[in-house]
């Protein structure tokens, strides 16, 4: 199989960093499972040449998964996929926190989508009653920006707390924190708290139908969203 049937071609994407772009797709790939852990990355000379991209650049994306858990990078045999850490990608984003301030809520976001969507493949066994409560927690469309970013960060909260795993909340409490001023800023746009009502609703649905695989594609388009984890395409053309 060639790198063109694997990977997109970044040409024929947005214009948006190329870094973040190259990231993104490799991130989107392991979370689909089509890079598994385990598995090896192509040569940096066969990623740039794919991607029309230099070793810098190249670089810089295989940085950004690196941080993010998902790449090991092992000099002289290459970069090999792995299950992320969320206990040393805790550790990574509050030095990431102290070094960078407001630049860690970036981080702090996919972290997030990790956690939530592991929270999503544990309530499977929960009774529908109790995953019926998510919808408590829709935004609502008059609400100002702290309302939203507070009905939001609860309702992530409730996810969690269904995966019946205690460490998720508190995991997820912390790095909702992080976000929290960045959240509250995308909010002061009112069609921010639409579309998030609007993925509320679908996810929300899903869930309680029991609809895993479609509310897990729901879930990472939401997360992947998230302003600080998606580059702004008109910041960067």
């Amino acid at each position: 199989m060639t790198l063109e049937q694997i990977f997109p071609d970044i040409q024929a994407q947005p214009r948006v960093r190329r870094a973040r772009y190259i990231c993104d797709t490799l991130r989107q790939m392991i979370r689909e499972g089509q890079l598994s852990p385990g598995d090896r990355l192509p040569t940096e000379e066969e990623l740039c040449k794919h991607f029309k991209v230099s070793r810098t650049t190249l670089r810089e994306a295989v940085q950004m998964l690196r941080f993010s858990g998902l790449l090991k990078v092992s000099p002289g045999r290459g970069s090999f996929v792995q299950q992320p850490d969320i206990k040393n990608l805790l550790e990574d984003v509050a030095l990431y926190s102290i070094c960078l301030g407001e630049e860690s809520a970036g981080q702090a976001a996919h972290i997030s989508g990790v956690v939530l969507i592991e929270s999503l493949r544990l309530m499977r066994h929960v009774p529908q009653q109790e995953r019926r409560k998510l919808f408590d927690y829709i935004l609502n469309r008059h609400d100002n920006a702290q309302e939203a970013q507070n009905r939001e960060a609860e309702w992530q909260l409730a996810i969690a707390k269904l995966s019946s795993n205690s460490l998720m909340p508190t995991v997820l409490e912390m790095l909702l924190s992080i976000q929290a001023k960045e959240r509250t800023q995308s909010f002061a746009d009112s069609d921010e708290i639409m579309r998030t009502i609007q993925t509320q609703i679908r996810l929300n649905t899903a869930i309680v139908d029991g609809e895993w695989d479609i509310a897990e594609r729901v879930l990472t388009m939401y997360v992947s969203a998230v302003p600080g984890v998606m580059v702004d395409t008109k910041k960067h053309a």
